[in-house]
């Protein structure tokens, strides 16, 4: 076990999944500074980071407004039935290709069976989004109540329904839970191991949300519970370090590799935020005719080119052209040679009628008939 535990500790995981409530922060509370700052630093790093809770799309949004939108940071609702990437809170992430329709129609199909099958009164059945459903009884009468009814049991597991403890100690019957869906997300969605990521969630109790996250390779413990394969983080006198501050000592102790794919993705969306919508239309689309994904009439491309550069302040002209050289994977010189190309003139030409533009562009292309000159010799 010992062992376990040490490659657990040891190992250089890609991703991470946090629970929120009791683990990111506590109900009411905002996040804490530290660790928002550490969140940031690793998804600039190119390590995606999904935001998992129990709670609907509306009850977790504004996890959203205290990290800030980033294309590696993503919220998966309704412990994980459904997700966003935070930079697009419209598009759905599925990960298990049941339509929100469908699971409607079968939470209310379950609820109908729950009510006339087995007795279980109408007043005490709720919705809980579109994925789960609230039986408002003590989660411990009602594990009884399975025990001793083997038809209630072989309904529950022909639905696939996980019996979790909500809130107060009531009873949550879950279409999908976390375990699942990290698996989902990491296959799916990240493209990479679920033993490459790394998971850390307080409601660890063998009934709680977070047991089948916390109970694998990669799981950790920020509550209260034990159990042989939990690894927890632990106070002078031996008890369990829990909450946020279990989740600072996680940050600052795991490893994590980032995909330098998406540390380019992330440098280049938080570039953008620079700029207005209309400038970054212009931006995206002066990158889609440099790579040749898109053609361009000569005088369209000089105005484009011309309303992006005089729009943008003096300081922000070097972030508007690292992008577009960036993104479409070219040098300056390359750049201009094609821009001439295409329009007949270089950019410093081009723009002469707009002197702070021109001077901009002719400083580049000096530097690169100076670094040609000192090729050729």
């Amino acid at each position: 076990m010992r062992e376990y535990r040490k490659r657990v500790r040891s190992t250089h995981y890609n991703a991470i999944v946090l629970d929120v409530d009791g683990t990111l922060t506590y109900a009411g509370k905002r996040i804490e500074p530290t660790i928002v700052t550490s969140i940031k630093s690793l998804l600039d790093k190119g390590v995606p980071i999904v935001l998992m809770t129990g709670r609907t799309k509306d009850e977790a949004i504004s996890l959203i407004d205290e990290l800030g939108a980033h294309p590696n940071l993503y919220l998966f609702v309704e412990n994980g039935a459904f997700g966003y990437k935070s930079t697009d809170l419209q598009t759905v992430i599925n990960v298990h290709n049941m339509k929100k329709a469908d699971a409607e129609n079968a939470q209310q199909n379950i609820m109908n069976i729950l009510h006339k099958d087995f007795n279980i009164p109408a007043g005490t059945i709720n919705r809980k989004g579109a994925y789960s459903i609230l039986v408002t009884q003590d989660i411990s009468d009602f594990l009884k109540l399975v025990k001793g009814n083997p038809d209630l049991q072989s309904f529950l597991q022909k639905e696939n329904l996980q019996i979790t403890r909500y809130a107060g100690g009531i009873t949550e019957l879950s279409l999908i839970d976390k375990g699942y869906a990290l698996n989902a997300i990491a296959k799916d969605l990240l493209n990479i191991s679920p033993r490459k990521v790394a998971a850390i969630g307080d409601a660890t109790s063998q009934y709680g949300n977070d047991y089948p996250i916390v109970s694998r390779f990669g799981g950790f413990n920020s509550g209260t519970s034990t159990g042989p394969l939990f690894i927890s983080y632990k106070d002078s006198a031996g008890k369990n370090i829990t909450g946020p501050k279990a989740l600072e000592r996680f940050l600052d102790e795991i490893s994590f590799s980032g995909n330098p794919q998406l540390t380019a993705e992330a440098l280049w969306k938080s570039d953008l935020k620079k700029f207005n919508d209309t400038q970054i239309h212009q931006i995206e689309s002066l990158i889609a005719i440099f790579k040749g994904e898109q053609t361009a009439d000569p005088k369209i491309l000089i105005d484009l080119f011309i309303h992006l550069f005089t729009s943008i302040p003096n300081d922000l002209q070097a972030s508007a052209l690292k992008i577009i050289l960036n993104r479409s994977n070219i040098t300056y010189p390359n750049f201009e040679r094609l821009f001439t190309e295409l329009v007949g003139n270089p950019p410093h030409v081009v723009t002469q009628a707009y002197p702070d533009v021109s001077a901009f562009f002719r400083v580049y292309h000096y530097k690169s008939r100076l670094n040609d000159i000192q090729t050729e010799n």
